[in-house]
């Protein structure tokens, strides 16, 4: 992110940082930390950012015309700051997931006199400690919620980031991401795929056939049972293997990645 260009490009329109920001609907601090290189802006400001300073956004992450995708793909990267908040963001969701669940038991244990009536002696303790156990149930849940949105906000930064990634190598191996398809080339290739999975799933149908009939011959016959049942789990592992190996292949000849 070229944080020397949102600085001139403020500049050149009368802006302050506090304009900027407001505009933005972000901090003035912020502002300061992208011209200042500190931090990135997030993904979703990018479009926003380029639309008010009026470029585009692969000026914005300073690219020249060959590296746009390049540095497409470095602007979704998550900084270390934002990859130390996104295990932070779900290590305490999961810690206050686990409180809230217990503050709820805690208040479901104490709505319950027989299994309180030795420990809270009167009406009003058993009142404060459901009261309590509740809305700290609550203040956990909600804190948890919201680390938790955290979470998923740099789970998909991270996800996208990916994508662009293995867009870039798809492209220059001559290979497609099967998400980039057209309509009509994904149903294409669902009815192609369909067609070359019939014989596995026929296949499949009659073990499973053969094997309800086998637990019933078994008791009459149980050398027979025992080596069609061998036979039939050979033929099942390889029909898996070569389903496996087919799917692979369909994919090779058109190109594309799943």
């Amino acid at each position: 992110m070229c944080g020397d260009l949102i600085r001139i490009k403020r500049k050149e329109l009368g802006l302050t940082q506090a304009q900027l920001a407001e505009k933005l609907y972000v901090s003035n601090k912020a502002v300061s930390k992208w011209e200042t290189r500190e931090a990135n802006p997030d993904i979703e400001l990018l479009p926003k950012i380029a639309e008010i300073l009026g470029i585009t956004v692969d000026e914005l992450l300073g690219a020249k015309p060959k590296e746009k995708e390049n540095a497409q793909a470095i602007s979704f990267e998550l900084t270390a700051g934002q990859k130390a908040r996104y295990v932070l963001s779900i290590v305490f969701s999961c810690i206050f997931a686990g409180t809230t669940a217990l503050f709820v038991l805690i208040g479901m244990l104490a709505l319950d006199e027989s299994q309180t009536k030795d420990v809270l002696a009167t009406a009003e303790e058993q009142t404060f400690v459901i009261t309590f156990s509740f809305v700290l149930a609550a203040v956990f849940g909600l804190c948890a919620v919201i680390l938790l949105r955290k979470a998923l906000k740099y789970g998909r930064l991270y996800a996208e980031s990916r994508k662009i990634k293995l867009r870039i190598q798809c492209q220059k191996s001559g290979y497609k991401l099967f998400c980039d398809l057209t309509d009509d080339e994904k149903t294409a290739f669902k009815k192609e795929r369909q067609k070359k999975s019939m014989p596995f799933l026929i296949v499949a149908a009659i073990t499973v056939i053969l094997r309800i009939v086998l637990a019933f011959i078994k008791g009459y016959f149980p050398l027979i049972a025992s080596v069609i049942e061998f036979v039939l789990t050979i033929v099942f592992s390889t029909m898996i293997y070569i389903f496996i190996y087919k799917r692979i292949s369909l994919m090779s000849k058109h190109k594309y990645i799943e």
